[in-house]
């Protein structure tokens, strides 16, 4: 270092720093309340999410995102603290590469969160791509020209590499906010979309407050600015405590609360950091008890609200096993009337049935058929939905399980009084699945288009049609029925979701036919959802399946 440095920084007289972040040169002690109120709550809140399932891969990322906030705020003060300029250089270049960390991270568990997987190892190395260049140019001057000593304000002089990485931050916000509507738009569970916009909403109002403090700080040279954008942060915490405790996300119940209470009470006892006169701090210890025993208060409640609801929880699935137990027994109870019902139409080994009885012997085949199937359907839809259902996944060609249908269902429909038409495209539709339940599904479809067309048309029909689209054999199903009102699209992939018009319609609806088709296709790694044929009457379902080229 030359004199002519030295003499500089001997006449700025700072003072010594302890603990490395302590220190008087840090111009007011709010600017540590500042701080320490975004750091704080975002570590409770990040450590009891990870420490309550650390082996998943959400609650890591956003433990890495919360970490990676933290050593930002401790490397920040340590930047206003210290006397020493070797230290200011040293820890800038870091808050220069923990920035686009911190955005990269909150995108990796936005993507994990909102679609339930890890990304591909393409994926992995694509998005990592932006942060290669910080990495790799970090210690040299693209990232700091030097130390400003002209004003004695110890801030470094930042170089290109900087604005590249605000470049990279605004590019990880966008890629959140996209991820968010594709999301939005692909899951149909209304209590998962709520989780999808409240986890948007929060994370890009923290990132964007963030990003922008820190950018304007550095384009106008004022470096007070980065603290107001802090205040971001406990507020996307503010969100995830609140989905804990509505919506058990991460499955935790009740730390949610508990983190908030106690970041609350230490935010509180920070108060004392600056304020001096004795009125002041007995005011702040007056606020700070009644702080803590609020706050224990509001954790008993949450906590017997949510024994009540696990309480609730327990009766509920009680009643499911009996109505489950129930559903098989009547299943069974219909089959025997059904083999009783054909053993007398088919065979003679009981006498000559008088040609008065059989018709209402087949009313009576008919009938307990019906029943049978109804039971079946609710017996498959409620065991898909948990998951329960077994496949028998091999390689199969969705063509010959459509054609094999089409040829089953051609007459039905036309016997109806529908028109029918289908219209299969040329290509390999190899996939890997079970061809038994994957033919349920699409028939699934068919039968709700044909119960739920209008009849009143006299050019109501369906139309079936098998194609490749986007790299998925898409299979759909159009009708010609009264679609779907608004009310009915929030529940109709739900086990007993029925709509408002399914029994007036059909009156044989269980509720729990889509709940299967659904359950079935994101088995097979593949989606089911619908639209509507405005401006011409109905609704189109579809499935969508992974196509495996080579098989």
């Amino acid at each position: 270092m030359t004199p002519n440095i030295l003499t500089l920084i001997q006449n700025c007289q700072w003072f010594p720093s302890h603990f490395l972040i302590i220190s008087e040169n840090v111009f007011s002690p709010l600017l540590y309340y500042s701080y320490f109120a975004a750091a704080i709550p975002v570590i409770i809140i990040g450590l009891l999410i990870f420490l309550n399932g650390r082996k998943k891969l959400e609650n890591r990322l956003l433990f890495l995102t919360t970490i990676s906030l933290a050593l930002w705020v401790f490397c920040a003060l340590i930047t206003w603290a210290t006397e020493f300029p070797k230290y200011t250089m040293f820890f800038w270049a870091l808050l220069i590469i923990l920035e686009p960390l911190i955005s990269f991270f909150a995108f990796y568990f936005s993507f994990v969160f909102f679609f339930k997987r890890d990304f591909s190892t393409i994926q992995k190395i694509i998005f990592s791509l932006p942060l290669l260049p910080i990495i790799i140019l970090l210690p040299t001057r693209f990232t700091l020209l030097g130390y400003d000593l002209s004003n004695c304000d110890r801030a470094a002089i930042e170089g290109v590499l900087v604005s590249y990485a605000y470049i990279t931050e605004i590019i990880f916000a966008v890629l959140i906010i996209i991820i968010g509507v594709i999301a939005f738009r692909k899951i149909k569970d209304l209590i998962s979309r709520r989780q999808i916009v409240l986890v948007t909403i929060g994370i890009l109002f923290f990132l964007l407050s963030f990003n922008l403090g820190n950018i304007l700080e550095s384009f106008t040279d004022n470096w007070y600015i980065g603290q107001y954008g802090l205040f971001g942060a406990p507020v996307f915490m503010a969100f995830l405590a609140y989905m804990i405790v509505k919506f058990k996300t991460f499955d935790i119940k009740l730390i949610g609360a508990q983190a908030l209470v106690w970041a609350l009470v230490i935010l509180v006892g920070m108060e004392f950091l600056f304020v001096n006169d004795p009125i002041n701090q007995i005011m702040v210890a007056v606020t700070l008890v009644v702080s803590g025993v609020l706050g224990l208060i509001l954790i008993r409640s949450v906590k017997k609200e949510i024994a009540l609801r696990e309480s609730l929880e327990i009766s509920n699935k009680g009643q499911e096993n009996l109505i489950h137990i129930m559903n098989h027994q009547i299943k069974g109870f219909f089959g025997v009337a059904r083999n009783i019902f054909a053993e007398l139409l088919q065979s003679d080994d009981y006498g000559h049935m008088p040609e008065e009885s059989k018709p209402l012997l087949e009313k009576g085949l008919e009938s307990t058929a019906a029943g049978v199937n109804y039971v079946q359907e609710i017996l498959r839809g409620s065991s898909a939905e948990k998951g329960l259902l077994s496949y028998d996944m091999k390689p199969i060609d969705i063509k010959s399980v459509v054609l094999s249908l089409l040829s089953e269902q051609k007459d039905i429909i036309q016997k109806k009084g529908l028109s029918f038409e289908s219209k299969i495209v040329d290509g390999n539709y190899n996939t890997i699945g079970d061809a038994v339940q994957l033919k349920e599904a699409f028939k699934n479809l068919i039968t709700n288009a044909i119960k739920y067309n209008d009849y009143r048309d006299p050019n109501c029909g369906i139309k079936i049609s098998l194609m490749i689209k986007n790299n998925k054999i898409v299979f759909s199903v159009r009708d010609t029925g009264v679609g779907i009102s608004e009310e009915d699209k929030q529940r109709l992939f739900i086990a007993g979701g029925m709509g408002k018009n399914s029994i007036s319609l059909n009156v044989e609806a269980s509720g729990f036919g889509l709940a299967f088709v659904k359950g079935v296709a994101e088995a097979h790694k593949g989606i089911v959802g619908y639209k509507s044929n405005e401006p011409q009457k109905g609704t189109t379902f579809y499935i969508e399946l992974p196509l495996v080229k080579t098989i």
